[in-house]
């Protein structure tokens, strides 16, 4: 059985290492090349035309997002799956706006990795139970009032400091955020401070008040 060829773009090489494992094991799936450069991205996916490329979402300041359209256009055959450690409707919904055919959260098993890229490569998609249990809802129950969460202020934050937005919104302290983004204690309170200055904010308590306004976190999270 031939197998399946796969792009992965992500900036941690221990994370990459991992899902080449799990590949790897399944004999399924074949990594034809990796990187964690989104400068090097668009060049892989021209040469290699995967038939899937698993995007990560966070590529340091950067945003897997914003390279989503170009890589489809570079190679409109492949299907593209991006890769997040949070489970958000906003960027839920721009995935699937940008063309993506799969939606995986780390916390994902690798048995459900394995199978959501195989229902991607026959053409399906597919979404963890971590998006569909958190987010359809949003549409199932609210169709009219999806929540917005773009606003010209928070828009100025960089990808970064967004991801860093909304953990600090949803209560986690600066070292589970450090561990979580891979980054050091150090960075975390230069992106606050930077994140807050932006915002006009004064301290956690607007922070989260913010938040809650703009619909990034819901009332009593």
């Amino acid at each position: 059985m031939e197998r399946v060829s796969v792009l992965i773009i992500e900036d941690h090489s221990a994370v990459r290492e991992g899902i080449k494992s799990i590949l790897r094991a399944s004999n399924r799936f074949i990594v034809v090349a990796e990187t964690g450069s989104t400068e090097k991205a668009s060049g892989l996916m021209e040469h290699h035309q995967p038939d899937i490329c698993l995007l990560d979402i966070s590529l340091g300041e950067e945003s897997g997002l914003d390279l989503l359209p170009q890589l489809k256009t570079i190679s409109p055959r492949s299907k593209v799956a991006v890769h997040s450690m949070f489970a958000r409707l906003d960027y839920f919904q721009q995935a699937l706006q940008q063309g993506a055919s799969g939606y995986f959260t780390k916390q994902s098993s690798p048995e459900v990795l394995i199978a959501g890229l195989e229902l991607i490569n026959r053409g399906e998609y597919f979404f963890d139970r971590h998006i569909t249990e958190l987010l359809m809802p949003e549409y199932i129950c609210r169709p009219a009032n999806i929540i917005e969460t773009r606003h010209d202020d928070y828009d100025s934050l960089s990808h970064r400091e967004q991801e860093v937005f909304r953990l600090l919104a949803e209560g986690h302290s600066n070292r589970t955020i450090a561990s979580s983004l891979f980054i050091s204690h150090r960075t975390v309170e230069n992106y606050k401070s930077s994140i807050l200055k932006k915002l006009a904010l004064d301290n956690n308590a607007e922070l989260v008040r913010y938040a809650q306004s703009i619909g990034i976190i819901q009332s009593g999270t």
